[in-house]
This record gives structure tokens, C-alpha cells and sequence, in this order.
């Protein structure tokens, strides 16, 4: 994603007002992805969107490794406000 200076600063600000909420990520009407914000996102950090099912390990060195654990979308997104969070529909 490429942002103009104004831009950035809009999802700067919009990521730090909703810190660990899911927020809702369209493209062209659509919903492609529904992750939690776990912090600010602002212009300079180095971020990416994990993909379904990618799992990140950072290690004590701070390096990091990456790797999809999962070969498809999950059929149930989790949401931080559901009462259940060990419910057996994933």
C-alpha cells in the first residue's frame, strides 16, 4: 500500500484510536480482511498484512521467520467481542 503524507497520518491516527478492535479492511466494496489493530500503524514502521493463517515468530535475536500454517481462509473469523472465545465453529 502506498500512501500520500496525508494519507498516513489519517491511518496513523485512525489505528491508534482503535487499538485491539477489529477493524473492517475493503477493497473495490469488499471485505478482504478483519484483522485487531494491536498498535498505532503509523509511516515509520515497516508493516505488512498477515495472510490467513500466517504465523510469525520473532526470536530472541529479534529476527523474524514467517510461515502459513493454514492453506485456506479460516471458515469463522474470531471477533474480540464474542462472549466464547474457545467455541468450536472455527
Amino acid at each position: 500500500i502506498t500512501m500520500t503524507d496525508a494519507g498516513q497520518k489519517r491511518f496513523a491516527d485512525f489505528t491508534g484510536a482503535h487499538v485491539e478492535e477489529n477493524v473492517a479492511v475493503v477493497l473495490d466494496g469488499v471485505i478482504t480482511s478483519f484483522p485487531v489493530v494491536v498498535e498505532r500503524i503509523d509511516g515509520g514502521q515497516d508493516w505488512r498484512m498477515l495472510e490467513a493463517g500466517e504465523l510469525i515468530h520473532v526470536g530472541p535475536d529479534l529476527s523474524m521467520t514467517s510461515r502459513l500454517v493454514l492453506d485456506h481462509p479460516p471458515v469463522h473469523l474470531h471477533l474480540l467481542d464474542e462472549a466464547d472465545p474457545n467455541t468450536d465453529t472455527f
